[in-house]
């Protein structure tokens, strides 16, 4: 079965959060929606999967040990002395969520640093490391499973939405089949549930359930906002914002407008300076904010789909399956917030894939499909794939 591109899942993000926002905003929404899909659509690379399970060209073949101990090495720095994220790690942390809030407040308006923006670069390294772990046999094939799940534990915070998309991507990988998807749905909801409950979301659930909370939410504010005095810009600072992303808050000094932010304290003033939590409206509400709406929607939908080939040529090409699926799911989740967030994250996946190439080393393996059948050690040894 041919998998999904990243551009297909970006579209059906942009479809599943976009479309139903006329219910809170009107025809509107359905035309930007249109606008911002069609420039995705167009530019979508249907062909991208055709490699999959036929020969190709010689692969580059990561050196698991290599890669395994630099993982284990940046995980230790982080852990102890980078983000540090087991201490908002809501299962082992009571006020994980109000210490990501306080983070948030301190640090609004202002750009990622080194060490930020390296960990928002590394946040696929688990499942790539899983991708090449399929291919991988005996002990180093266990450690790298393992070193995968303990930074998917580490890097999850207090996203249940990450923990959830994680799961999915593990057992997904590659196949897309409706039974496949059915157990692993069926796997990572109890899990979205449990980190819900560990969170404390079953203690303050407006409506029915943590996962419809989630869903509906994002309109609410969306009509909020829409019916608030929140004032607008220019379709100029859209692109502004945007560009300032190929500039590193570490090297160039920079002031960044935290769209959520700013709007959260508009929809509910009494926050002041300080919010108790951050509101999101989908991705319309930057649609809305920016002006003229048309204008910014379709030059929204030409930026995805330039980034969504850049980079998914490049996951195809090393057949990063695992990660080619938490990526796309990651690219819907994040199109309930803001496009500028899609953005950001398919340049940071960009610059991995650089890093993961620059890893790899040639060899005279074709695909995996060949060398499973082969089970030949003349082929394929322990130590590289």
């Amino acid at each position: 079965m041919r998998s999904f591109t990243i551009q297909h899942y970006v579209l059906l993000g942009l479809l599943a959060w976009g479309l139903p926002g006329v219910f809170m905003s009107g025809v509107s929404a359905l035309f930007i929606t249109a606008c911002t899909a069609l420039p995705v659509w167009m530019l979508t690379n249907r062909s991208a999967d055709s490699a999959i399970g036929l020969p190709r060209k010689k692969v580059r073949a990561v050196s698991l040990y290599t890669v395994l101990l630099l993982t284990l090495m940046y995980l230790l720095f982080d852990a102890l002395l980078g983000r540090q994220k087991f201490d908002i790690n809501m299962f082992l942390t009571l006020d994980a969520t109000s210490s990501f809030i306080d983070n948030a407040n301190d640090t609004v308006s202002q750009g990622r640093g080194v060490i930020d923006l390296f960990g928002a670069m590394m946040v696929v390294l688990p499942f790539a490391l899983i991708d090449a772990a399929r291919l991988a046999r005996g002990a180093i094939r266990i450690a790298m499973w393992c070193t995968a799940i303990v930074y998917i534990f580490y890097d999850t915070g207090i996203s249940r939405g990450y923990l959830l998309m994680a799961v999915l991507s593990i057992f997904l990988g590659n196949n897309l089949k409706a039974k496949n998807l059915l157990w692993s749905v069926g796997l990572a909801l109890p899990v979205f549930f449990a980190a819900s409950a560990a969170r404390g979301d079953f203690d303050e659930l407006a409506f029915s359930n943590p996962l419809f909370d989630g869903i509906i939410w994002p309109y609410i504010n969306l009509r909020l906002f829409l019916e608030s005095n929140c004032g607008n810009a220019d379709w100029i600072d859209f692109i502004t914002e945007f560009a300032k992303k190929f500039f590193p808050a570490f090297l160039v000094p920079k002031e960044v407008f935290s769209f959520n932010i700013e709007m959260t304290r508009c929809i509910y003033p009494s926050f002041m300076d300080t919010v108790n939590s951050i509101s999101i409206f989908t991705w319309l509400g930057e649609m809305y904010y920016y002006g003229p709406n048309v204008l910014t929607s379709i030059t929204s939908g030409f930026l995805l789909a330039l980034l969504c080939r850049l980079v998914d040529a490049r996951v195809s090409q090393m057949q990063l399956h695992s990660l080619r699926v938490f990526s796309g799911l990651l690219c819907i989740v994040l199109l309930r917030s803001r496009v500028q967030d899609v953005l950001s994250y398919l340049l940071l996946l960009f610059i991995f894939l650089i890093i993961w190439q620059v890893l790899a080393k040639y060899r005279d393996l074709y695909t995996r499909g060949y060398i499973c059948r082969q089970g030949s050690s003349n082929l394929m040894r322990i130590n590289n794939f």
